[in-house]
């Protein structure tokens, strides 16, 4: 498969009829030198205040349960001021890495570390979990994001896991991750259980010498309460208070009422308050299927940067990551949705990078699609509601580059909002704009549910693995001819080479409408063998 030290090792050991995940895990990370020279014992009260950041070599572990629940009573009373929560402790404090709240119960932001969660369990605290829509409980270095990617500026990665060992433990209830690395080198998983999660089990991008021995995932969250629009609604208040304190008077004028930014905010910390304190909550939030509304998957691997936009194409000598990895007796269970293709509006005005976070389509300013379903009313005129409102009037004021984000709405769809006699459909074709389809809430590309997803990966074996039950329960949307987001795979390879899947059994992939495969190939790849 490769000449790499990985799959140098396992062959080696293989040979000699020793287990091939010990062998290198001795070349890699002498486990009792880091116990030696570092030993910690972690606890709940240790994750009070917030992230634990693991920054030196050592030997972590556990010693009882970990429910992440940074929140006091004061943070659910001041519901308005939820994403300054990391401001509190001097050691987030002007972190751009926290702005969007805690983005994990740990990091690891250094080389030689052995986490071990000595059979505990890693888990979201109830209100956490519906007010922290992005998390992952280990996060493999100080940012989810390297520089300028995401839906704001995280300020890159300055600490990266490297020869890492993660064993021996469960890692449940989570809003989008179980662990989640960017650009690491030698990650080793082994014994660990994964469930309740929202969007993947395993996320890394950008990884090189990855061995995931004997880890189970065992579904997706089952009984979400919210939808996607709760994400849009917590994002947004940061920017509508960065423009009330410049100027409390600047409004939008909805269907001949003036909504300043601190009536826009008011409304939506009623809405939050219902969710939270109302057992019996019907309101735009809701969930109503219990299952999440994007597209879910088991485990992804993917080259250096995001996996949001389309399928990436072949691998060339300009990709970073994602090669020598392998997975053995792993199992994927359960991988289901009901996923919601939102529509979005554009229109040809400039060339935007490739890897553009909110590529081709309006947004508002945390990369949120301004919903062409959620604005309309029965005549096709402009709807009012708490998202595109809100979105709107931060395209109409927002001037600094804090407020704005990643706002990026046509003025005339202000305009049109403002106007409130005229049908959507008069302003696109007046403005040459189209309909955007294909796309989750967050400007995504659906690529339907996966089991296990390989985007652009090198010299990978699959080995002793089961994936069962991907299922796919997403409804048609009347506006759009896309069943992408339907599709369900128990694997994608895509733009990949040197992937072998050696005893690998997959079982009871379904969708309601979309396409069904085992193990689907797309764009081109390169030397991709089924045995």
């Amino acid at each position: 498969m490769s000449n790499s030290l990985l799959f140098a090792s396992y062959h080696e050991s293989i040979n000699r009829k020793e287990d091939p995940f010990d062998s290198f895990q001795e070349r890699v990370l002498n486990v009792e030198h880091v116990k030696k020279q570092n030993y910690v014992e972690i606890r709940n009260c240790d994750l009070k205040t917030g992230t634990y950041c693991i920054t030196k070599p050592g030997y972590y572990k556990l010693v009882e349960d970990i429910v992440f629940s940074p929140l006091t009573d004061e943070d659910l009373e001041n519901i308005r001021d939820i994403h300054k929560i990391p401001q509190r402790n001097d050691k987030y404090k002007n972190n751009p890495a926290y702005q969007l709240g805690f983005f994990a119960a740990f990091t690891i932001e250094t080389k030689n570390v052995v986490f071990d969660l000595n059979g505990k369990t890693i888990s979201q605290g109830e209100f956490h979990h519906k007010l922290q829509r992005f998390y992952a409980h280990i996060e493999l270095a100080n940012s989810p994001f390297i520089k300028d990617q995401g839906p704001a500026k995280f300020g890159g990665l300055t600490g990266v896991a490297e020869n890492v060992l993660i064993m021996n433990g469960l890692l449940g209830l989570s809003s989008h991750h179980g662990i989640h690395g960017n650009n690491n080198n030698n990650v080793l998983l082994r014994n660990i259980s994964f469930f309740d999660f929202e969007v993947a089990a395993i996320a890394l991008n950008g990884a090189t010498n990855v061995y995931i021995k004997d880890c189970h995932v065992l579904h997706v969250l089952k009984n979400l309460m919210t939808n996607h629009k709760l994400s849009h609604v917590l994002f947004i208040m940061k920017h509508l208070e960065l423009i009330m304190k410049r100027d409390q008077n600047l409004f939008i004028n909805i269907e001949n009422k003036e909504m300043t930014a601190k009536k826009l905010l008011q409304d939506i910390e009623a809405e939050l308050r219902r969710l939270l304190n109302d057992p019996a909550y019907d309101g735009i939030l809701k969930n109503h299927s219990g299952l999440s509304d994007g597209n879910c998957y088991g485990i992804v691997f993917n080259s250096k940067g995001f996996v949001v936009n389309e399928f990436k194409t072949l691998r060339d000598n300009s990709t970073i990551g994602n090669e020598n990895i392998i997975l053995e007796g792993v199992e994927i269970h359960h991988i289901i949705s009901k996923p919601t293709e939102v529509i979005g509006l554009n229109r040809d005005e400039e060339e935007e990078p490739e890897e553009t976070y909110t590529r081709g389509q309006f947004v508002g300013p945390v990369g949120d699609i301004f919903s062409y379903d959620h604005c309309l009313n029965h005549n096709g005129e402009y709807k009012s509601n708490l998202i595109t409102n809100a979105q709107l009037f931060v395209q109409k004021h927002a001037t600094t580059r804090a407020e704005k984000g990643t706002i990026k709405i046509s003025e005339k769809l202000v305009e049109w909002a403002e106007m409130n006699h005229k049908e959507l459909t008069q302003i696109m074709r007046d403005n040459n704009m189209y309909k955007v389809s294909g796309k989750d809430s967050m400007g995504h590309k659906m690529k339907g549910n996966i089991g296990l997803f390989i985007s652009q990966g090198k010299n990978i074996l699959i080995k002793n693995t089961i994936i069962d039950n991907v299922g796919n329960l997403g409804e048609k949307n009347q506006n759009s001819d896309s069943l992408d987001f339907a599709q369900s795979s128990g694997a994608i390879v895509a733009g990949s080479e040197n992937v072998l899947f050696e005893n690998v059994k997959i079982d009871n992939i379904t969708s309601t409408i979309g396409d069904t495969s085992n193990i689907r190939k797309v764009n081109e790849n390169k030397n991709i063998r089924l045995d």
